[in-house]
């Protein structure tokens, strides 16, 4: 599995990130992801498949 990071934005207490994933044999598959970070941790993740 490989990932290639299309953006990266951090915001405050929010990362928004675009990548592709590449899995042999499959499709590439467009994805976003949102971290929620609090006190330096990762509290919640939301991810989105295009």
């Amino acid at each position: 599995m490989n990932y290639k990071v299309k953006s990266l934005t951090a915001n405050g207490d929010r990362v928004f990130m675009e990548y592709i994933r590449t899995v042999v044999g499959e499709e590439d598959l467009l994805v976003a992801e949102v971290l929620e970070i609090k006190d330096d941790k990762i509290i919640a993740s939301r991810v989105y498949h295009g």
